[in-house]
């Protein structure tokens, strides 16, 4: 009665995360070029629309 054990892993893993942080970092230059790309053309999130209870929008300020 239980349960059976689990049984060996399949290879040691030791390839999967080398290649897992190569990607990564890959990733992460390109997320690097994306931020610095956009902060020079203006950056920031786009302005939220205002609008009030009614659906109107405000004006700002």
């Amino acid at each position: 009665a239980g349960t059976a054990a689990p049984g060996a892993a399949s290879g040691d893993g030791g390839g999967d995360t080398a290649q897992l942080l190569r990607r990564i970092a890959a990733l992460e230059e390109r997320l690097a070029a994306m931020e610095a790309a956009s902060a020079g053309a203006g950056g920031g999130p786009a302005p939220a629309d205002r609008r009030n209870r009614r659906g109107r929008v405000r004006p700002d300020g």
